[in-house]
C-alpha cells in the first residue's frame, strides 16, 4: 500500500466535502469554493497498472501528480456537500447548502464512446500541477435540477439500476428521485424526474444509502436513528420497515452493560463533522453504519486512543465511549450483527471496495462476518484516520492511516478496479492510496 497526499490546489484552498469515482478512472470532487471538478486518475480503470507514469522530466520515480484536472462545473450557489455518479456512469448528481441537486452530463464530442478515458494531456501537462490550471477541455453540462428539498443537501445515493437516486438534507427528510424514460433514446430531454418525500427523522439527515438489491433505501440522521425504508408490495409508495435506535445489548458485545443503550452518537459529540456516510457492500449482504457509539472496558479504550491503561482495580468497573461501526446483515436489520474495533474518534464514511476477493489461505472461519464464499474489504474513515478491514478478520482494522491531514476527513472514494482510495478532507486535499495488484487478493465473482 501507498499513502501520498496530493499537492494541488483541488478547490482553492476550500474544504473539500465529497470525492466519487467513475469507472473510466474520472474523479469528481466538490467543495466549499462551490463548484464541481472533474480529474483524470491515470490508475483508476480496470485495466489500470501500478506503473507511474512518467513526469515532466521524465522520471518514473513515482513523484508525478496522479490527477489530471479535466473540467470544473459551476451553477452551484452555495458549498457544494456531496457528488455521486450514477452506476452506468451516465449521470453525475451533486447536492449542495443551495438545497438543489443538480443531474450532470458529459458532452460526448463526434465519435467518442461513453465512458471512455479522457485523451492524453498536452506534453507541459503530464505529470505536473499545471494539469490543475486553466481548461481541462472536457465539457459537462447540466441537464436537471432537482427542487424539493429545503436546505443543504448533505447525502446522495443511486439505485443499482441508475434509474432512480436518492437525496439527505437539513430539513430532515429524504427525497426519492425516479427517472422514467417518456420516449426512446438516451437524452436527458426524454427523461421525467418525479419526487417522493419521505419523512420520519426529526433531525438533519447526513447520509443516505441504496441497497445494491434494489430494495432498502437506508438514511442515518443526527436523531441517532437509522431508518430503512422499502417500497409497498406492487406499489409506488414507501414505508418505513426498520427504525434502528436503541439495543438491549448483551455484555458479549460490549455494547452497553446489559440494558438499552443508543447505538449512535447526537450531533454534539463532533459538532464540526456532519457526515454519516453508510453504505452496502457490493453482494447487498451487510450495511455498515458511521457514527455509532459502544461502551467499551477502559483497558481497551486506552489501547484504541494510545493512553496509559487504568490501574488494574479499576478496570473492572471502568467504561468508556468510544466510537465504532456497525455492520447489520439484511436479514436481520432490527439488531447489528457486529461492530468494528473502535476508534477514539467518530466514524464518518464507511465504503466498501466495489470488489470482492477470494478468501485469504488459512482464513480461520469462525472469524468471519457471514460464512460468504467470498471476502470483502471495507474502508471507514473517523474524523482523523482511515482503517480497512476485511470480512475474514473479524473486527479488528487490517490497516490504519492516521493524521494524514490537518482537518476532518469527509469523504472515501473507491476506484472501479478496487486499487486505489482516495480520502477527502477539510483542509482542501485529497489523498490517495494505492494498493499493488493481488495485494488486497484475487478478485472473486460477485453473487447478489
Amino acid at each position: 500500500m501507498i499513502f501520498k497526499t496530493v499537492q494541488i490546489l483541488w478547490h482553492e484552498r476550500e474544504p473539500i466535502f465529497s470525492c466519487d469515482f467513475h469507472s473510466s478512472g474520472r474523479l469528481a470532487t466538490c467543495g466549499g469554493d462551490n463548484d464541481v471538478k472533474i480529474w483524470w486518475c491515470q490508475h483508476a480503470t480496470a485495466t489500470a497498472t501500478a506503473t507511474p507514469t512518467p513526469d515532466a522530466d521524465g522520471d518514473s520515480n513515482g513523484d508525478a501528480v496522479p490527477f489530471r484536472f479535466l473540467a470544473s462545473l459551476s451553477r452551484h450557489l452555495k458549498a457544494v456537500n456531496v457528488v455521486r455518479f450514477s452506476p452506468n456512469g451516465q449521470w453525475l448528481a451533486s447536492g449542495s447548502d443551495d438545497a438543489n441537486v443538480l443531474l450532470w452530463q458529459r458532452v460526448e464530442s463526434a465519435g467518442a464512446q461513453a465512458c471512455q478515458p479522457p485523451p492524453p494531456p498536452p506534453a507541459a501537462a503530464v505529470g505536473g500541477v499545471a494539469g490543475a490550471a486553466a481548461d481541462g477541455g472536457e465539457s459537462w453540462q447540466l441537464v436537471h435540477t432537482l427542487r424539493g428539498h429545503l436546505s443543504d443537501v448533505y447525502d446522495i445515493a443511486w439505485r443499482a439500476d441508475s434509474g432512480a437516486l436518492c437525496s439527505g438534507s437539513t430539513d430532515n427528510a429524504v427525497f426519492v428521485w425516479d427517472m422514467a424514460r417518456t420516449s426512446s433514446g438516451s437524452k436527458a430531454a426524454t427523461t421525467k424526474i418525479e419526487a417522493h418525500r419521505l419523512e420520519g427523522h426529526t433531525h438533519f439527515v447526513q447520509g443516505v444509502a441504496w441497497d445494491p438489491r434494489g430494495v432498502f433505501l437506508c438514511s442515518a440522521a443526527s436523531d441517532r436513528t437509522v431508518r430503512v425504508y422499502r417500497r409497498r408490495t406492487g406499489g409506488s409508495d414507501w414505508h418505513c420497515s426498520h427504525v434502528i435506535a436503541k439495543l438491549d445489548a448483551p455484555r458479549s458485545m460490549a455494547i452497553g452493560l446489559g440494558k438499552a443503550v443508543r447505538l449512535f452518537a447526537d450531533e454534539t459529540i463532533n459538532i464540526n463533522s456532519f457526515f454519516r456516510r453508510l453504505s452496502w457492500t457490493p453482494d447487498g449482504s451487510l450495511l455498515l453504519v458511521p457514527a455509532g457509539i459502544a461502551a467499551v472496558p477502559a483497558a481497551a479504550a486506552a489501547v484504541a486512543s494510545s493512553a496509559p491503561p487504568p490501574h488494574q482495580h479499576q478496570q473492572q468497573q471502568q467504561q468508556q465511549q468510544l466510537h465504532c461501526v456497525y455492520v447489520f446483515a439484511r436479514n436481520a436489520l432490527h439488531r447489528p450483527l457486529m461492530r468494528l474495533a473502535a476508534a477514539p474518534k467518530p466514524f464518518v464514511c464507511v465504503r466498501a471496495n466495489p470488489l470482492c476477493f477470494e478468501p485469504r489461505p488459512g482464513a480461520d472461519r469462525a472469524g468471519r462476518w457471514l460464512q460468504l464464499a467470498y471476502r470483502m474489504v471495507i474502508a471507514a474513515a473517523t474524523t482523523d484516520s482511515v482503517l480497512l478491514y476485511e470480512t475474514d478478520s473479524g473486527g479488528a482494522p487490517i490497516a490504519l492511516v492516521k493524521h494524514a491531514h490537518y482537518a476532518e476527513l469527509t469523504d472515501l472514494a473507491w476506484s472501479a478496479d478496487g486499487r486505489q482510495l482516495v480520502v477527502s478532507s477539510k483542509d482542501g486535499y485529497c489523498s490517495l492510496l494505492t494498493f499493488d495488484a493481488d495485494e488486497l487478493g484475487r478478485p472473486s465473482p460477485l453473487v447478489l
